[in-house]
């Protein structure tokens, strides 16, 4: 009886560490995340100079197994520069396993804030809802479409009008 509630106390204090390490009640949170690829879409270039006042940023998130809730912050830089500045936070979303069709995408320019004219550099970081820990980041030595990405504000991409 006694090597039966010995067994039990152990049994108990491994359940109580893994819950406190682990979370999740007790289940190991080791599912890895993933970008699988970045492509943008709907530009608006009005003046046809090769920098856009808007793109929306296209983004597919994969996780190794089950479904999970995540967020993901996008940061950009200027080109030249070593420092990522926060550009938006996206609001939870579910992802599920190694899909083609989980594509989720932000709005980069106009409503989301203009970006003053030069080139950009962009990154994501996947944290897991409720995590402050960066799962994955993907960025311009991921991707080149995340590279050198020409932008100017709104009121720069007018149509030049000519009178004849």
């Amino acid at each position: 009886m006694k090597k039966f509630i010995k067994n039990r106390l152990i049994l108990i204090c491994f359940l109580v560490l893994n819950f406190i390490f682990c979370g999740d009640n007790g289940v190991n949170n080791s599912e890895t995340y993933t970008v699988a690829d970045t492509l943008w879409t709907e530009t608006k270039d009005y003046d046809a100079d090769s920098y856009t006042q808007y793109r929306k940023l296209n983004f597919n998130v994969d996780v190794s197994s089950g479904t999970h809730a995540v967020y993901v912050e996008i940061y950009h830089k200027l080109h030249n520069s070593s420092s990522y500045s926060l550009y938006y936070k996206t609001s939870d979303f579910e992802v599920t396993g190694i899909s083609d069709s989980t594509w989720h995408m932000i709005g980069v320019g106009g409503i989301n804030g203009d970006l003053p004219h030069n080139s950009y550099d962009f990154e994501l970081r996947i944290y897991k809802s409720g995590s402050s820990k960066v799962r994955v980041t993907y960025g311009p030595t991921d991707d080149p479409d995340l590279n050198d990405q020409a932008f100017e504000p709104a009121s720069e991409d007018t149509v030049k009008v000519f009178d004849l």
